[in-house]
């Protein structure tokens, strides 16, 4: 889902489109008021990962509050008491994935070269779109949204993909990253790593982390700064055998 949309002002930070104040008419899911029990929101992350996941895998549309309840084994009007509709479930959860990405950029961006950037940030994207509110952030289409949800998720989008695009470009720039369309490169990264998101839990026995490092290692090979076209044509000079004159 992940992917670069039309582009918005350059001096707009990462920190700045994802740090947006929140919608007063919800409540961040891991800051608990003052006098509620602990285990409220204990309860209520429980029902949140449990919609995240339900949404991702009959996907946003077709799940209905039902499903939610019945997966809780609670009623209806319980699962009213943590949230009203399908689209502020949805909201909460991608509340949470963006929470995570920031943090998982913010730590990628104090790394010194591009190229470890862009490592570290993939691995940590890795783990969170194979968990549930990764995945369902993944997953849900923009046209499935109300558009407070798609506001946010949108500006996620743009804002991860020109982050990535800044690191590839800084990779390029201290030599640990060939020259390339970042823009492409990026959009080819997202996707790839997205696809893991699509597989589901239990396709694979390699943890998030290895799965990651399979994928990079796949980019990386063909991102090593290469050697010259003089350099590598003067070498196959150099290494195609003399041929012997035919005797007359």
């Amino acid at each position: 889902m992940i992917a670069f949309l039309e582009q918005q002002d350059p001096q707009q930070t990462m920190a700045a489109k994802l740090s947006k104040p929140r919608p007063s008419r919800t409540e961040h899911v891991e800051k608990r008021p003052r006098g509620r029990p602990r285990r409220f929101d204990d309860r209520r992350v429980e029902v949140l990962r449990t919609a995240a996941r339900i949404f991702s895998d009959l996907g946003f549309r077709q799940a209905t509050l039902e499903d939610v309840s019945r997966t809780l084994g609670m009623t209806r009007p319980a699962l009213y008491h943590y949230a009203k509709s399908k689209d502020t479930l949805l909201f909460e959860c991608g509340w949470i994935a963006r929470q995570r990405l920031l943090e998982a950029l913010a730590a990628a961006q104090r790394q010194s070269d591009g190229a470890t950037q862009i490592a570290t940030f993939f691995r940590e994207y890795c783990a969170i779109a194979t968990d549930d509110f990764g995945r369902c952030f993944v997953l849900t289409d923009l046209s499935e949204m109300e558009s407070v949800s798609k506001e946010a998720t949108r500006d996620t989008q743009i804002a991860l993909g020109q982050a990535v695009a800044g690191m590839l470009q800084l990779g390029i720039t201290d030599g640990t990253v060939r020259q390339c369309d970042v823009t492409e490169v990026s959009r080819a990264i997202f996707a790839a790593f997205n696809g893991v998101a699509r597989r589901g839990p239990g396709h694979s026995e390699e943890t998030p982390a290895q799965i990651a490092d399979r994928i990079l290692d796949i980019f990386f090979i063909g991102l090593t700064p290469r050697k010259s076209t003089a350099t590598v044509s003067a070498g196959r000079a150099a290494a195609k055998p003399a041929t012997r004159s035919r005797a007359r």
